[in-house]
Protein backbone atom coordinates (compact mmCIF):
# COMPACT_ATOMS: atom_id res chain seq x y z
CA UNK A 1 0.00 0.00 0.00
CA UNK A 2 1.50 3.36 -1.13
CA UNK A 3 0.66 6.41 1.07
CA UNK A 4 -0.01 9.86 -0.31
CA UNK A 5 0.49 12.92 1.44
CA UNK A 6 -1.40 15.90 0.37
CA UNK A 7 0.88 19.10 -0.50
CA UNK A 8 0.92 20.73 2.87
CA UNK A 9 2.50 17.06 4.51
CA UNK A 10 5.17 16.65 1.72
CA UNK A 11 6.01 20.35 2.66
CA UNK A 12 6.29 19.71 6.10
CA UNK A 13 8.77 17.35 5.97
CA UNK A 14 10.81 18.40 2.87
CA UNK A 15 11.33 21.24 5.50
CA UNK A 16 12.10 19.42 8.69
CA UNK A 17 14.05 17.32 6.49
CA UNK A 18 16.33 20.27 5.05
CA UNK A 19 16.39 22.33 8.20
CA UNK A 20 17.58 18.95 10.14
CA UNK A 21 20.45 18.19 7.68
CA UNK A 22 21.53 22.13 7.92
CA UNK A 23 21.80 22.37 11.70
CA UNK A 24 23.90 19.03 11.88
CA UNK A 25 26.33 20.65 9.10
CA UNK A 26 26.25 23.93 10.75
CA UNK A 27 27.29 22.14 13.96
CA UNK A 28 30.06 19.74 12.17
CA UNK A 29 31.42 22.98 11.00
CA UNK A 30 31.70 24.73 14.21
CA UNK A 31 33.13 21.38 15.87
CA UNK A 32 35.94 21.69 13.01
CA UNK A 33 37.09 25.44 13.88
CA UNK A 34 37.22 24.79 17.27
CA UNK A 35 39.28 21.76 16.94
CA UNK A 36 41.34 23.50 14.34
CA UNK A 37 41.39 26.89 16.68
CA UNK A 38 42.14 24.62 19.95
CA UNK A 39 45.64 22.74 17.81
CA UNK A 40 46.68 25.69 16.11
CA UNK A 41 46.30 28.59 19.45
CA UNK A 42 46.66 25.97 22.05
CA UNK A 43 50.53 24.59 22.10
CA UNK A 44 50.92 21.86 24.47
CA UNK A 45 52.07 21.31 27.79
CA UNK A 46 54.92 19.46 26.43
CA UNK A 47 56.05 22.63 23.97
CA UNK A 48 55.31 25.11 26.96
CA UNK A 49 57.69 23.03 28.84
CA UNK A 50 60.35 23.46 26.05
CA UNK A 51 60.16 27.02 26.06
CA UNK A 52 60.23 27.27 29.48
CA UNK A 53 63.63 25.19 29.69
CA UNK A 54 64.86 27.43 26.82
CA UNK A 55 63.80 30.84 28.53
CA UNK A 56 65.70 29.49 31.61
CA UNK A 57 68.46 28.63 30.16
CA UNK A 58 69.07 31.80 28.34
CA UNK A 59 68.78 33.57 31.82
CA UNK A 60 71.67 30.85 32.88
CA UNK A 61 73.60 31.42 29.65
CA UNK A 62 73.45 35.36 30.31
CA UNK A 63 74.82 35.02 33.95
CA UNK A 64 77.19 32.66 33.49
CA UNK A 65 78.87 34.84 30.34
CA UNK A 66 78.35 37.73 32.97
CA UNK A 67 80.43 36.38 36.00
CA UNK A 68 82.88 34.74 33.44
CA UNK A 69 83.89 38.72 32.68
CA UNK A 70 83.73 40.00 35.84
CA UNK A 71 84.76 37.22 38.15
CA UNK A 72 82.00 38.09 40.82
CA UNK A 73 79.25 35.66 42.22
CA UNK A 74 75.86 36.00 41.34
CA UNK A 75 72.43 34.51 42.27
CA UNK A 76 69.89 33.87 39.80
CA UNK A 77 66.21 32.46 40.31
CA UNK A 78 65.18 30.44 37.73
CA UNK A 79 61.74 28.90 36.90
CA UNK A 80 62.44 25.25 34.58
CA UNK A 81 59.66 22.72 34.22
CA UNK A 82 59.86 20.46 37.50
CA UNK A 83 62.22 17.26 37.39
CA UNK A 84 64.68 18.29 35.03
CA UNK A 85 67.96 18.39 34.84
CA UNK A 86 70.50 20.87 34.35
CA UNK A 87 73.98 19.28 32.94
CA UNK A 88 77.32 20.06 31.72
CA UNK A 89 79.56 18.01 29.46
CA UNK A 90 83.65 18.42 29.25
CA UNK A 91 86.29 16.46 27.02
CA UNK A 92 83.86 17.70 24.25
CA UNK A 93 81.83 14.49 25.30
CA UNK A 94 78.71 16.98 24.31
CA UNK A 95 75.20 15.74 23.28
CA UNK A 96 75.06 14.72 19.56
CA UNK A 97 74.93 17.90 17.62
CA UNK A 98 74.83 19.98 20.07
CA UNK A 99 77.30 22.54 20.87
CA UNK A 100 79.85 22.29 17.86
CA UNK A 101 82.94 24.15 18.20
CA UNK A 102 82.73 25.10 21.74
CA UNK A 103 84.29 24.51 25.09
CA UNK A 104 81.96 23.25 27.33
CA UNK A 105 78.01 22.40 26.85
CA UNK A 106 75.50 23.42 29.49
CA UNK A 107 72.00 21.30 28.79
CA UNK A 108 68.43 21.51 30.64
CA UNK A 109 66.47 17.88 29.63
CA UNK A 110 63.81 15.98 30.57
CA UNK A 111 65.96 13.08 30.43
CA UNK A 112 68.96 11.79 32.94
CA UNK A 113 70.72 10.94 30.21
CA UNK A 114 69.74 14.29 28.07
CA UNK A 115 69.74 12.52 24.91
CA UNK A 116 65.96 13.50 24.11
CA UNK A 117 66.67 16.14 21.24
CA UNK A 118 62.91 16.83 21.09
CA UNK A 119 63.18 16.90 25.19
CA UNK A 120 66.42 19.57 25.90
CA UNK A 121 68.16 22.66 25.00
CA UNK A 122 71.59 23.23 25.20
CA UNK A 123 73.88 26.38 24.91
CA UNK A 124 77.87 25.72 24.24
CA UNK A 125 80.50 28.16 25.46
CA UNK A 126 84.18 29.14 24.77
CA UNK A 127 85.05 29.00 28.57
CA UNK A 128 84.33 25.85 30.70
CA UNK A 129 80.91 25.81 33.05
CA UNK A 130 80.55 23.27 35.28
CA UNK A 131 77.85 22.13 36.94
CA UNK A 132 79.42 22.73 40.64
CA UNK A 133 76.96 20.37 42.68
CA UNK A 134 74.88 17.31 42.37
CA UNK A 135 75.09 14.14 40.66
CA UNK A 136 78.61 13.23 39.57
CA UNK A 137 78.72 10.55 36.81
CA UNK A 138 80.13 9.30 33.92
CA UNK A 139 78.01 8.46 30.66
CA UNK A 140 77.61 4.84 29.78
CA UNK A 141 75.31 3.54 27.23
CA UNK A 142 72.70 6.17 27.84
CA UNK A 143 72.67 5.85 31.67
CA UNK A 144 74.08 7.64 34.36
CA UNK A 145 76.17 5.47 37.10
CA UNK A 146 78.76 6.93 39.87
CA UNK A 147 81.87 7.31 38.78
CA UNK A 148 84.34 7.27 42.01
CA UNK A 149 87.02 8.51 39.73
CA UNK A 150 88.65 12.06 38.71
CA UNK A 151 87.63 11.40 35.05
CA UNK A 152 84.10 12.84 35.90
CA UNK A 153 82.30 13.41 32.09
CA UNK A 154 78.97 15.44 33.28
CA UNK A 155 78.14 16.86 36.26
CA UNK A 156 73.82 17.20 36.64
CA UNK A 157 71.41 18.72 39.10
CA UNK A 158 67.95 17.48 38.95
CA UNK A 159 65.80 20.60 39.54
CA UNK A 160 62.87 21.93 41.09
CA UNK A 161 60.32 24.09 39.57
CA UNK A 162 61.60 26.82 41.70
CA UNK A 163 65.43 26.92 42.04
CA UNK A 164 67.78 30.00 43.22
CA UNK A 165 71.33 29.05 41.43
CA UNK A 166 74.81 30.67 42.53
CA UNK A 167 77.15 31.18 39.45
CA UNK A 168 80.71 31.90 40.73
CA UNK A 169 84.02 31.96 38.69
CA UNK A 170 86.60 28.88 40.63
CA UNK A 171 90.11 28.71 38.62
CA UNK A 172 89.08 30.23 35.57
CA UNK A 173 86.01 27.80 35.27
CA UNK A 174 82.42 29.37 35.30
CA UNK A 175 80.31 27.16 38.03
CA UNK A 176 76.52 26.50 39.00
CA UNK A 177 75.50 25.58 42.14
CA UNK A 178 72.41 25.90 44.42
Amino acid sequence: MVRKFNKKGDQLLGEHTVNGVVEILVIVILVGFVITAVILFWPSTYENYLRQANDQLNKLVIKANHVNENGEEESLDIFPPAEWYLRTFSDYDFPEGECRRKNSCLCICKTLSCNDKNAMKCEGFDFEVKVAEGIRGRASGGVMGYAPDPGIISELMRLDSVEVLKVFKEEGVVKIKR
